[in-house]
């Protein structure tokens, strides 16, 4: 009697485990494909921005007749170009869609562990856990920093690791910022700098220098 006891504590302990360890992948692949799909919205607004900032500069370069506008705009179209095809392999809207079709797996299999299960019943929920782990993308380091930050309690870390994920992950943080407003300000800065170059006939230099070339 004691032996079974035993074995149905260390079962609820088993299914307890897999339980957390559901609510753990399906929150933190949650965060991953929104942070995924944040990704390809910026994407595309960045490409609406370039591909209107190289067609003023084209039109622009066709009205003062400026060879030097015309050629850094051929360099942005190519940049652009480049930038687009690299940005689109990388997936982020189907890789979200993935991740949403995992989720939904999981809260099927969560639902399943309402109720005690047999000890083959829940090795073969173990198995089904695991399948899905493998058909998903791994852990991201941003992504498990932002949940191991925004989503843990104190009590299930210990306070210096918690400390030092969270200086990680505003580090990360500030630097994609940082990033991104580099980018989106980019076209206004050299805009204001050719400008700048018309004013003062330094771009005639230039066209000088292109003519020579």
């Amino acid at each position: 009697m004691k032996e079974k006891t035993t074995m149905m504590i260390n079962l609820k302990n088993e299914q307890d485990i897999l339980i957390d360890q559901l609510e753990y992948t399906i929150n933190y692949r949650g965060t991953k494909a929104k942070r995924l799909l944040r990704s390809e919205s910026f994407i595309q607004h960045v490409n609406i921005l370039y591909s209107c900032f190289v067609a003023c500069l084209s039109i622009w370069s066709l009205l003062v007749d400026q060879k030097f506008i015309s050629f850094i705009a051929t360099i942005i179209s190519i940049i652009l170009v480049v930038s687009i095809t690299y940005l689109n392999s990388q997936r982020y809207a189907a890789r979200a869609k993935d991740l949403e079709a995992n989720i939904l797996d999981l809260r099927n299999l969560q639902s399943d562990l309402l109720v005690n299960l047999s000890e083959e019943k829940l090795f073969e929920k173990w198995e089904i856990f695991n399948s899905y782990l493998a058909a998903s993308e791994t852990e991201d380091n941003y992504d498990k920093l932002y949940y191991d930050v925004f989503e843990y309690s104190p009590s299930k870390n210990k306070e210096k690791v918690r400390n030092l994920r969270v200086i990680q992950f505003y580090a990360q943080m500030i630097v994609c910022i940082l990033l991104k407003g580099v980018i989106i300000l980019l076209p206004f800065i050299a805009t204001g700098f050719l400008i700048y170059s018309m004013l003062t006939g330094t771009i005639s230099n230039m066209d000088l220098l292109l003519s020579n070339s």
